[in-house]
């Protein structure tokens, strides 16, 4: 999976990066075939925001200077100051030590190491045999959030979640006072990621499980919790450096436009990506017809693995494994959806919190992917134990349960083809459905052959089927790019570099493309940032037109709108 997905990429072959998105405009535009196209258009805060801003940080520190201050985009903002940038994320590293065009695959390395690592230590806590503690972390770093906010600092904040999880379930088994650096160090980890709701959110489903966990166990529930909030108070402490100025920053900015209510949910509809990861088209493919984006809406976590997480909550549990998670974890996924997908009275309520006030909800699904993964990683745990376990024989309500979930899986593809109809999308999202549907079927075979002497043919198959189909959903998004594609240096960007000095430019509308001049070491007027009021005013005042979204600012193409 890590060869096929990243191999190229990590040898130098290619750019694991989205950057050659800036090749469609000027000035880039003039040395490029009109047919020249981006690899995956739709990845272009990292582009635009996150790399040269790891760039501009590594660039200062080789000349001794750790950065807290960019003062290259949009008047300047915090860059090593706050943890918006994640260049105090361990798993920035790479932005460090290795060149910028090669870092950004090795950074995913690290998040997929973390991730996979985290989920299969937590699995291993719940007693369960290698392989399923292997495949839930494989499930959970191909998950449609891991894939689709990679190269972000969300999935570097992502990654933390499941090692959060762990550290949490070994110090219920410990209860020792040494069992809250892992705690500290993971909620550490978590906050330097730069993804606030990703850490929220993490904070709203440990919560309640350290508490389920302590009060199942009823041994020193006190000191155990006492523990656990030490460990969280601890980790804020490490990276108080970050925490304060963020305090400071975040105060400084409007965010009333980051106000959320109830309606601000994912479509329900859209939860069929978790089987159909392009159900509505794909971004690199320019064939979207989805709602919102695909970056914003895609749930995957594939067909297969939901026939796991069937059978694990069919099937006995491993009478070594602690009673009730579960069915804690099945409970935590129906509240996600509830909350992601449905809204209502339930999201209403939700939005008083910290988080889900002024989040977009639909991020909650990298806590779906979580709770389903282990789900079913439990569900492959009963199957590799279906010939030796003996109590469990109630076939007919196996038979009864897959027949129902049949018959709601057509009536989900019939809605879908319902709303596919008047585009021509349809038939890509009929072929795909037959794909998962193979892959489906082929799954449920092994399931029901687990009790039979092919038992260990059976329990093979199944992990490859799961590879396979992430596979299939992570190739056509993550930016593979030439090397000579990553922000080619054009001669404007010579002129400027020797002619601006300590002045500002811009370019009109998308020319320059706002926020990659960081990239370059040259100053401008508007860019990608978190801009501060007062440098907002002024331009807002210049160009009513000037800022695009609240982060990202240049002048409108039409001169005659420009009033200074």
């Amino acid at each position: 999976m890590v060869l096929l997905a990243l191999g190229p990429s990590l040898v130098g072959a290619r750019v694991f990066a989205s950057s050659d998105l800036v090749l469609s405009y000027a000035p880039w535009s003039a040395s490029q075939p009109a047919t020249a196209k981006p690899d995956n258009p739709c990845v272009s805060d990292p582009a635009d925001g996150f790399i040269p801003a790891a760039a501009e940080f590594r660039r200062e520190l080789l000349k001794g200077d750790v950065a807290q201050w960019d003062s290259l985009a949009s008047g300047g903002a915090p860059l090593g100051a706050v943890p918006s940038n994640a260049v105090w994320s361990p798993l920035s590293l790479p932005f460090l030590a290795l060149p910028t065009w090669l870092a950004p695959a090795w950074v995913k390395l690290l998040e997929m190491m973390v991730s996979i690592g985290g989920t299969f230590l937590l699995l291993r806590r719940l007693r369960l045999a290698r392989a399923p503690a292997v495949l839930g972390g494989l499930i959970y770093t191909t998950s449609g959030f891991m894939i689709s906010w990679t190269n972000w600092p969300q999935t570097r904040t992502a990654a933390f979640v499941p090692v959060f999880l762990w550290s949490l379930e070994r110090l219920v088994q410990l209860r020792t006072a040494r069992a809250i650096v892992p705690v500290a160090v993971a909620v550490a980890g978590l906050l330097l990621g730069g993804f606030p709701s990703v850490t929220g959110y993490a904070m709203y489903l440990g919560a309640p499980y350290l508490i389920f966990r302590v009060l199942q166990s009823r041994e020193r529930p006190v000191r155990t919790m006492t523990f656990g909030g030490i460990g969280v108070v601890l980790g804020a402490l490490v990276v108080a450096f970050q925490l304060l100025p963020f305090a400071g920053q975040v105060a400084g900015l409007d965010l009333s436009v980051r106000h959320q209510v109830p309606a601000q949910h994912l479509p329900l509809l859209s939860l069929v990506t978790a089987a159909l990861p392009n159900a509505f088209g794909n971004c690199p493919d320019r064939n979207y017809v989805g709602p919102l984006n695909q970056i914003e809406i895609n749930a995957y976590i594939g067909s297969a693995v939901l026939v796991l997480v069937v059978v694990a909550l069919l099937r006995r549990r491993r009478a070594e494994s602690p009673a009730g998670v579960r069915g804690f974890f099945a409970v935590a996924a129906l509240i996600t959806v509830v909350l992601g997908w449905v809204g209502g009275p339930a999201l209403k309520l939700a939005q008083h919190l910290p988080v889900f006030s002024n989040n977009p909800v639909g991020r909650i699904r990298v806590i779906l992917a979580l709770c389903l993964a282990v789900l079913a990683a439990m569900g492959y745990d009963a199957l590799l134990r279906a010939r030796e376990d003996k109590r469990d024989r109630r076939w007919w309500l196996e038979v009864a349960v897959w027949a129902g979930l049949a018959v709601v899986a057509a009536l989900v593809v019939t809605r879908l083809r319902n709303n596919l109809r008047p585009t021509e999308h349809l038939a890509v999202s009929d072929r795909q459905t037959l794909y998962a549907g193979i892959a489906t079927a082929v799954v449920l075979v092994a399931v029901f052959l687990a009790r039979t002497r092919l038992h260990r043919m059976a329990v093979a198959v199944i992990p490859v089927v799961v590879v396979g189909q992430a596979l299939n959903a992570v190739l056509p998004f993550w930016p593979q790019i030439p090397k000579h594609d990553f922000y080619p240096t054009t001669a404007q960007h010579a002129y400027l570099a020797a002619h601006l000095d300590h002045e500002r430019f811009q370019g009109l509308g998308f020319a320059m493309f706002p926020g990659t001049n960081v990239y370059y070491g040259l100053r401008s007027l508007g860019g990608h940032a978190f801009t501060a009021t007062t440098w907002k005013d002024m331009m807002v005042a210049a160009d009513p037109m000037a800022f695009r979204t609240p982060t990202f600012s240049t002048l409108d193409p039409r001169p005659e709108t420009i009033t200074s």
